[in-house]
């Protein structure tokens, strides 16, 4: 099992509730911020420059570390541009049930701002 872990600004998962009735350019912004924030993590980890995900399943696990948790309901749906941002970066070959075993979504509590962030790992078979 192979395995890649991001961690990025809080920012990237946005709740649906801040782009609920606004035009599909909202969400594209959704997703053009959290493909900015993957590519500053990117430049950060050289190491995993050329990452090539496996053709098997991969699991998902989103985790939103906040001072003010998110909604489950609201956290289920942000993933939705994180997880397209993933697949146009390379990180999962597709996002279809025949490519993904799971997609986990947590929102935790932390006590200071600064300790904000948006956790995400993915999981190769």
């Amino acid at each position: 099992m192979n395995s890649i872990q991001f961690i990025l600004p809080p920012s990237v998962c946005v709740s649906p509730n801040k782009i609920n009735g606004r035009s599909f350019w909202a969400f594209k912004k959704v997703k053009a911020d959290c493909a900015k924030a993957l590519k500053q993590w990117e430049a950060e980890h050289p190491e995993h420059k050329g990452w090539v995900p496996s053709s098997g399943m991969t699991y998902i696990s989103i985790v939103a570390r906040g001072c003010r948790p998110k909604d489950f309901d609201n956290m289920v749906a942000g993933c939705k541009a994180i997880i397209d941002c993933l697949r146009y970066s390379g990180y999962i070959t597709n996002d279809d049930p025949t490519k993904l075993t799971c997609i986990e979504a947590k929102s935790l509590k932390v006590g200071k701002r600064k300790d904000e962030c948006l956790v995400i790992e993915l999981t190769y078979d």
